[in-house]
């Protein structure tokens, strides 16, 4: 008919069985030892002095009233792993410091939220809330378990978990040291919302052991943040982000584990600390990512190129040497334009083929070698010449009646055609004899420098 004391201790002792008491403890304190379980399924105010010996000493407690793990102390057998159970439905405090290194240990909100306000100690832990879990306390677990509908919020600096696992509402868990994904009951980390782990340490490592799935359609629905290494043991397919896109921080990933599991996307240069989802750097750039802290130099020569003074200009290339990483290629990586002289500007001679606006994204720094373009002088020639005829006088002299013109010019440029002279083949007289002329060339409206003259000799003939 239930056990009322008032302010007195109430004694239950069971030296090889186990204590079930399924009616209200309203005792001012109870004081329970057995040799099996104790098994209290209904109210339980005041403090309780739970002890179990034995294999079989478990210690479950439910309880439609909040419980405050304050108002327990709670001994197992020191021989053997126990499962220490703590059900509410009107929520779970942990005011102080609660469990051991060796139990198991069990908090289940059905109704309510989970407050952990004082260290948390289990072999395996398991929060189960319909609500929220929050921490100002550190939790220390092998593994720990996060279940039920709600929303787990546990960012204490102090959090030291070996194996993370849960199907659950939203996670967003954080540690300083390495941290795995795997079976803790549950295998894997499933939510139907949003997902993020960190392990923000130097040290910090995130390995999957098993999958991560997330169920949000939230933009950034799943994100893992290593403080080092991103290692993967769970197939070519360890993350499910939903309708969302998945972001996976490490360091470089030259020391990551990819275990058959290829990004369809990298950023560089990017930490979860000062390039969080929400910044700029990482909204400006869409779909599943890996994200890493180092900057790789990306080195890029322009290669060298020629052409005639006049003649079209050359597409300008460039060839990539080391320095892409992760599967990126130099199409998803580089994007602009070298840059060189054109048209006239392209004058005979030679040009640095600079990086004008080539530019590496994905946080990328380019190291960027200059290419040649080299101009050879356009030719022209010399038409329409015409010598005088001469009296014999005993020399190969000629004069020239008509100078010629020149053609070949580029861009409608003109130049000055100067004669520098002319000559018969021999000094005898003769009609229709061979004069060779001779030029040189000066400035007009273009520059001499950019032409030569053919170098097949300008001839005409003449009568001596």
């Amino acid at each position: 008919a239930g056990i009322d004391s008032g302010a007195n201790a109430t004694v239950l002792s069971s030296l090889n069985g186990a204590i079930a008491q399924t009616q209200a403890i309203t005792a001012g304190s109870l004081n329970a030892s057995a040799g099996g379980g104790i098994t209290l399924s209904t109210n339980v105010s005041g403090s309780q002095t739970l002890s179990t010996t034995g294999v079989a000493g478990n210690i479950s407690i439910t309880s439609a009233n909040a419980l405050d793990t304050g108002n327990f102390s709670i001994t197992t057998d020191s021989g053997s792993a126990q499962t220490v159970s703590l059900s509410s439905g009107a929520g779970i405090t942990v005011s102080g410091a609660f469990g051991n290194s060796q139990d198991r240990l069990k908090l289940l909100a059905t109704g309510g939220n989970i407050a952990v306000n004082g260290a948390l100690t289990a072999s395996e832990l398991t929060l189960s809330t319909t609500g929220a879990s929050t921490q100002t306390a550190a939790i220390t677990a092998t593994g720990l378990e996060l279940l039920g509908s709600g929303t787990h919020t546990l960012n204490n600096a102090g959090n030291a978990v070996a194996t993370l696992a849960g199907n659950t509402g939203n996670v967003d868990y954080s540690q300083a040291g390495a941290l795995a994904v795997g079976t803790v009951n549950t295998a894997g980390l499933t939510a139907s919302g949003k997902v993020l782990v960190r392990a923000t340490g130097a040290a910090g490592d995130i390995t999957l052991n098993n999958t991560v799935t997330s169920g949000s359609a939230a933009n950034d629905s799943l994100v893992l943040a290593a403080g080092r290494n991103f290692i993967n043991n769970a197939g070519a397919t360890p993350l499910t982000p939903g309708a969302g896109r998945f972001l996976v921080y490490s360091t470089d990933p030259t020391a990551n584990t990819f275990g058959g599991f290829a990004s369809t996307g990298n950023a560089f240069g990017r930490s979860y600390a000062a390039n969080a989802p929400s910044d700029a750097s990482m909204t400006s750039l869409s779909g599943n990512r890996m994200v890493y802290s180092i900057t790789p130099v990306l080195n890029v020569s322009g290669d060298n190129q020629s052409k005639v003074y006049g003649a079209a200009d050359p597409a300008l290339s460039y060839t990539v040497g080391s320095g892409l990483v992760a599967g990126d290629t130099a199409g998803s990586v580089l994007a602009g334009l070298l840059a060189a002289p054109t048209g006239s500007a392209a004058s005979a001679g030679t040009h640095a083929i600079t990086q004008g606006t080539l530019a590496a994204a994905l946080g990328y720094s380019l190291a960027y070698t200059n290419g040649t373009l080299t101009v050879s002088k356009a030719t022209v020639s010399v038409t329409g010449a015409a010598a005088n005829n001469k009296t014999y006088d005993g020399s190969t002299a000629a004069t020239l009646g008509t100078i010629g013109t020149l053609t070949g010019m580029a861009y409608g440029e003109l130049l000055t055609l100067n004669s520098t002279g002319a000559s018969f083949s021999n000094a005898d007289a003769g009609t229709g004899k061979t004069v060779t002329a001779t030029y040189s060339l000066s400035n007009g409206t273009g520059l001499a420098g950019n032409y030569q003259l053919a170098a097949a000799p300008v001839t005409t003939v003449a009568d001596i």
